[in-house]
């Protein structure tokens, strides 16, 4: 996959792109949210690295200038060996052509995908177990942090629910304000667009995000549209491009999404308020678990999307089937356009293997179908004194990072934890999950979704509080 080197500032070359510009750029502005994902540090030395690193990734873009952010946000901030947690910020050009032909004044939020943390890898990228109702957190202006729905009083057919990983991810997104150090300090990006002046009548605000961003972006922009902090432009100038994105909730989320940001015309990647994805891609296939509902996009097509199933992979798959059916709701894609990803020509005979191929299909054939080029952390300009700060994560780390393919590989240590042996052993992984299936949903989800409960079991490490009011 082609880089972008970034040379000196002064003689950066920019892109060169088609009449579609304008989904290129989105495109590029959420890659580049991502420059310091791999990379483990202190929340401080990241968010250094993000301040420096941003300007100059977005010169190879275009016009874009940074209004707002970043922000590098870590559940546990002084941690050197692990990476961000969320990462995000708002960028302006003055002057965007659309497909349409139209020009605008754009600001575009974007948020960085799945990131290295234990956080993010246990609570954002896996929380799909609880759910909290969306309708009834939105009516509170998004003031509290959510709180999960009592699994015995979920009514999935008249409620709108999205999942509480998910939640717990617009809750950072909405209540952290940018540092003393980058640009709309002491603001939320929520308080920032809720005061922005834009120059012109016609200005537009595209949110996106790729992967874990995927899932982020559309809920926080119907979360940010349903509590009234959009005004600064007007409803049609609104738009969401998420990319790869799981399904973030139910079917009446995606009905609710689909109302309030209906699809544009257009097909492949050039469709905004579609989740884009790659259909060898295995992220957008969760969460669903009901073929009927949703057959194009469904847990159960994961094992056998690169050739024969892998057993190993099915067996994880039916454990993660299992976790997600207990969270008493059935999620349900967003409205999508797709393309497909360039075809490997070998065919997985064993998960790693599996694992290698569906971590090619999730972001450099996005890039390379785009056509955007990957940005290169490596080759930014950095001060020596940040990059000394920052140690890179290894490929390992890197692909477990992965939403659904951490979850997968999370489930098959689980087994093995369990005694129950190899994922290849097939008679022993159809006890397990039966064994699972047995035991029923649990009388009550816990009551909030704090990603310090989830954390807390596997680090003794005190929770960091913070309460900010949205607008």
């Amino acid at each position: 996959m082609e880089h972008i080197n970034f040379p000196a500032p002064a003689n950066l070359p920019h892109l060169t792109m088609s009449h579609d510009k304008a989904f290129q750029d989105v495109f590029g502005l959420s890659l580049v949210s991502n420059i310091i994902q791999h990379q483990k540090g202190t929340q401080a030395a990241l968010q250094a690295a993000m301040e420096s690193a941003l300007p100059v990734a977005l010169e190879a873009i275009g016009t874009w200038e940074i209004v707002w952010g970043p922000v590098v946000w870590k559940r546990y901030p002084s941690d050197r060996n692990s990476g961000p947690d969320n990462i995000w910020y708002i960028a302006k050009n003055p002057l965007v052509q659309f497909s349409d032909e139209t020009t605008h004044e754009t600001y575009v939020l974007a948020i960085a995908a799945s990131a290295d943390t234990l956080h993010d890898w246990l609570v954002e990228d896996l929380d799909v177990g609880g759910v909290v109702d969306f309708e009834k957190w939105v009516k509170g202006s998004c003031r509290n942090r959510p709180v999960n729905a009592n699994w015995l009083f979920i009514h999935d057919s008249t409620h709108t629910y999205i999942a509480s990983g998910t939640a717990g991810g617009v809750w950072n997104l909405i209540s952290t304000t940018a540092p003393s150090s980058a640009k709309g300090s002491s603001y939320t990006a929520p308080q920032f667009l809720a005061n922005l002046r834009p120059d012109t009548p016609t200005a537009r605000l595209v949110v996106t995000g790729h992967s874990l961003g995927g899932a982020l972006a559309p809920t926080l922009a119907l979360a940010m549209k349903e509590i009234g902090v959009l005004s600064a432009f007007s409803p049609d100038n609104v738009l969401v491009y998420p990319t790869a994105g799981a399904s973030p909730g139910n079917e009446n989320f995606a009905k609710r999404y689909a109302k309030a940001f209906p699809k544009s015309r257009g097909s492949d990647y050039k469709v905004w308020n579609a989740d884009i994805i790659n259909t060898l891609d295995i992220v957008p296939q969760a969460w669903c678990t009901n073929t009927s509902k949703s057959p194009s996009q469904c847990l159960e097509n994961i094992p056998g999307m690169y050739g024969p199933s892998v057993w190993e992979v099915k067996g994880a798959i039916d454990i993660t089937i299992l976790d997600v059916n207990l969270c008493g709701i059935t999620y349900f894609p967003l409205q999508s356009s797709s393309f497909t990803g360039a075809q490997t020509s070998s065919v997985p005979t064993t998960i790693t293997k599996f694992f290698e191929i569906a971590g090619q299909q999730h972001v450099p054939q996005y890039a390379k179908h785009i056509g955007v080029p990957m940005p290169n952390f490596a080759t930014l300009p950095v001060l020596e004194s940040i990059r000394r700060d920052l140690h890179a994560k290894t490929p390992e780390e890197v692909r477990q990072a992965y939403p659904v393919i951490g979850r997968l590989e999370s489930d098959a240590n689980r087994v093995a934890a369990d005694g129950v042996g190899p994922l290849e052993d097939e008679e022993a992984v159809r006890a397990y999950v039966a064994a699972i299936a047995s035991r029923g949903p649990p009388p009550a989800a816990h009551d909030a979704a704090d990603p310090a409960l989830v954390i807390q079991e596997v680090n003794d490490q005190p929770p960091v509080s913070k309460t900010v009011a949205v607008v």
